[in-house]
């Protein structure tokens, strides 16, 4: 046995983790650059273009209640998770026209001689309530340290008034709106920690989940000593019961796939990351289900240029693990505007919902313009 393997075994024993998980089946997919990839006849829709001296606009989040669609975005000056950066909000009652953001939450001022800055981290029907997840974040205004984080929540019940923010108290960076397991317990993640809770509300107690390498929170590690750097984990409840975390590796580390990491008993404690067979162009992934039961997954899996996040993809799996239908979804150019921090990407952070027969995703163009895409579920028979 190699020593990390003895260890590891050694800290599951003694902090009552569950021991080592058998190997997953990978999650493999099929894009091929060089292939003619057919492309989907889908509709598009503009939420939002840079306007006037707020020029950023990132991290979209999508929910459909009572008769709208809703869609929220952080929208920033110039750059990425600078001082200042808000929260808006915009509707849509026939997926083509959407109202003029509005701005839904407006950042506080910081403890660091700068305005707080404010990220989404996803729109959550729960029960007859709509919820936002976000975070609030300082900064000192030297450095790109993120200070003091905490997740807060808003509720409404119609729609147009909304609660004071409650504070989760986590420090997490959702990465996408929260999944409901099919039991009803409810987990989110921001990187390779995972948090649930059980109450139906999704506001009340949250709690953190027990990995196998609990000492070892900002990556991964395997048995050959590789640490990559990994984030930005997309859920997915499997139809054989098992709940995965497909993670962006990211950074000096990055390797061009998706890591994996899974949890067979509903999300409380996780198997550490493995290298998966599913390319990746350095972004954010999504992976769901079909009515009918088929796993799908939207995302950039081009790595031949890594960060230019193009074209947008749609891939279906009969089994979950093997995503062998490939389509593109959307392979048009958007040209930047204007200039920021971290601004790039061609299709960014792509998030999707299912309604009334539709495949409806929501992402940013080069962090500058809110697109939604749709699908008929129909054409992915």
């Amino acid at each position: 046995m190699k020593p990390v393997r003895r260890l590891t075994l050694v800290l599951a024993f003694a902090l009552g983790l569950p021991a080592l998980a058998k190997q997953p089946t990978l999650f493999t997919n099929h894009y091929d650059p060089a292939a003619d990839t057919p492309k989907l006849d889908a509709e598009k829709a503009v939420v939002f273009d840079p306007v006037g001296r707020w020029t950023y606009a990132h991290h979209p989040t999508l929910a459909f209640f009572k008769g709208c669609l809703y869609a929220a975005f952080s929208n920033g000056p110039a750059g990425e998770d600078e001082p200042g950066q808000r929260i808006l909000l915009s509707r849509s009652e026939n997926f083509t026209d959407w109202s003029e953001p509005e701005v839904l939450l407006e950042p506080g001022a910081g403890d660091y001689g700068q305005p707080e800055i404010l990220t989404p981290g996803g729109l959550k029907v729960i029960g007859d309530s709509l919820v936002l997840y976000y975070t609030v974040n300082d900064n000192d205004g030297t450095s790109n340290r993120r200070l003091d984080p905490t997740l807060h929540a808003i509720v409404t019940r119609d729609g147009l008034e909304w609660s004071d923010p409650i504070r989760l108290s986590l420090r997490v960076f959702p990465c996408h709106s929260p999944l409901t397991l099919s039991d009803g317990r409810i987990l989110l993640t921001g990187n390779t920690l995972v948090y649930y809770t059980d109450d139906p509300s999704g506001t009340g107690r949250w709690n953190r989940c027990r990995m196998e390498l609990p000492e070892f929170q900002d990556g991964a590690i395997t048995f050959d000593q590789v640490r990559p750097s990994l984030c930005e984990g997309a859920l997915l409840e499997h139809p054989d019961g098992q709940v995965f975390c497909l993670l962006r590796s990211t950074g000096k580390t990055y390797d061009g796939y998706l890591w994996q990491m899974q949890s067979a008993d509903g999300g409380r404690s996780w198997s550490s990351p493995v290298k998966s067979r599913f390319t990746d162009n350095n972004t954010k992934s999504f992976f769901g289900r079909l009515p009918d039961g088929r796993c799908f997954y939207v995302g950039t899996p081009d790595t031949t240029h890594p960060g230019e996040r193009w074209p947008l993809v749609l891939a279906l799996s009969d089994d979950g693990y093997d995503y062998d239908r490939t389509w593109i979804l959307s392979d048009d150019r958007y040209a930047q505007q204007y200039r920021g921090r971290w601004k790039g990407g061609e299709y960014g952070y792509p998030y999707a919902i299912l309604h009334d027969g539709y495949v409806y995703v929501i992402l940013s163009r080069r962090k500058e313009r809110i697109e939604v895409i749709r699908i008929e579920t129909e054409a992915l028979k």
